[in-house]
């Protein structure tokens, strides 16, 4: 993961890179799988940080 603030602004870019993916379909269809659970962690990050709500309480038992 890469933070990077952007100028004049309170945003902050967010990079995510993986590898090590097999080269295969499943390999594949695992690697977008993981690409939407990001975007789900990553929006429940930002109304977290926004709002103190934690999205994800429970989530790990």
């Amino acid at each position: 993961m890469t933070f990077t603030p952007l100028d004049g602004d309170s945003r902050t870019k967010v990079e995510i890179a993986e590898q090590g993916w097999r080269e295969s379909q499943a390999g594949l269809d695992a690697s977008y799988g993981n690409c939407m659970g990001w975007a789900q962690m990553l929006a429940a990050l930002k109304v977290w940080v926004e709002r103190g709500i934690n999205l994800r309480e429970g989530m790990y038992k």
